[in-house]
């Protein structure tokens, strides 16, 4: 199917590999012996304790071969905050990591602006610099938005610390992009979560816990009212939305027979959109969403280059959609935010969004 666009895959850029590479504790970048690198970090159960750096996140050419064999015409491209960095790097350490982030991505994307776009990484523990710095984003950087930790949401109080990169990701009409992984410490009402146990499935545990982040982010930002002083702002929602469309039939029970909140909360939810993510190869989840959110608020993701393109773009062929439908997860819905991103952006005097 000819234009599909993939919403969720990460990168790493050269200088930020380079200056991970330089510290001397987490989280870090290491070599073994055979020359392969990986990724060390620790965040308290959440997330990747150590990453093997696959060459599809340091290598473009890689990259374009990737899509080229799984039929992907397009990317936008993120940061994987899903290594917990923000939980871990202090304000002073994170700004000149994610400056030369942002500057390596505008760089790649402006090489090969018809099939790469992205969004900036923004530190939760300085949060007048991240609004500064998604100006610039914007501005000077030709980027979309930002990706920001789900962690951060979890609770109202929580996300109205980061209003000011709201007030900015509505004047410049952001799409932001919220991935799994912790908040800066400084971010109040993040859910914290144990250590697996050593007779745990760990990775199954990090899922469960990762599943009510998301969920508990969407209640935060569509049942609260907090995302209504910003109309132009777009939210993309990792993982199919974690937990949350098995509890919107509980959500409007609740809503009808308390009358606290939207009166209608599926309307509410579908404020924001979901990407299928890696979690999006269970069809029938994948089905699930698209009865509950609509299939017109599903963007496709294939988690590259953490897994393969191809076992996503099959779990879209194999769930029980319409090809309407199909159509519009991988196709329409990313044209039409797109096209609706460089409307926004013509409006702006001396803003290059790089489509």
């Amino acid at each position: 199917m000819a234009g599909i666009v993939d919403w969720h895959n990460h990168w790493f850029s050269p200088r930020v590999v380079e200056l991970f590479s330089r510290r001397t504790r987490v989280p870090r970048i290491v070599e073994n012996e055979k020359g392969e690198k990986f990724f060390l970090s620790r965040e308290g159960g959440i997330g990747l304790a150590q990453l093997p750096i696959a060459l599809g996140f340091l290598s473009v050419e890689e990259r374009l071969r990737r899509l080229d064999a799984s039929g992907v015409e397009r990317q936008v491209i993120s940061w994987p905050t899903t290594l917990g960095t923000d939980a871990l790097l202090s304000a002073e350490e994170a700004k000149p990591l994610w400056k030369a982030y942002n500057e390596d991505l505008s760089a790649l994307v402006e090489a090969h602006p018809d099939r790469l776009l992205g969004l900036a990484i923004l530190p939760t523990s300085d949060i007048e610099w991240a609004a500064v710095e998604l100006e610039r984003a914007h501005r000077e950087l030709g980027l979309l938005g930002a990706t920001l930790p789900v962690g951060a949401f979890f609770t109202l109080e929580g996300a109205r610390k980061l209003a000011p990169i709201f007030e900015v990701a509505q004047r410049c009409r952001s799409h932001l992009y919220l991935h799994t992984g912790p908040a800066s410490p400084a971010i109040p009402g993040q859910l914290r979560f144990p250590d697996a146990g050593l007779e745990e499935p760990g990775r199954q545990r990090w899922l469960l816990d990762s599943y009510t982040q998301f969920a508990g982010a969407i209640f935060t930002l569509t049942l609260t009212g907090f995302l209504k002083p910003y109309p132009d702002v777009t939210i993309q929602i990792a993982m199919l939305g974690g937990s949350i469309s098995f509890l919107v039939e509980g959500i409007e029970d609740y809503a009808h027979r308390s009358g606290q909140g939207p009166a209608d909360p599926r309307s509410a939810l579908r404020r924001v959109y979901l990407d299928t993510g890696v979690v999006g190869r269970g069809p029938r989840a994948l089905a699930l969403a698209a009865e509950t959110f609509g299939a017109d608020r599903l963007l496709f993701g294939s988690d590259y280059p953490l897994v393969d393109i191809a076992p996503n773009l099959r779990a879209v062929e194999e769930a029980d959609l319409s090809s309407h439908e199909r159509r519009q997860i991988l196709v329409g819905n990313g044209e039409a935010l797109l096209a609706s991103k460089v409307r926004a952006a013509s409006k702006k005097p001396g803003t290059a969004v790089l489509l």
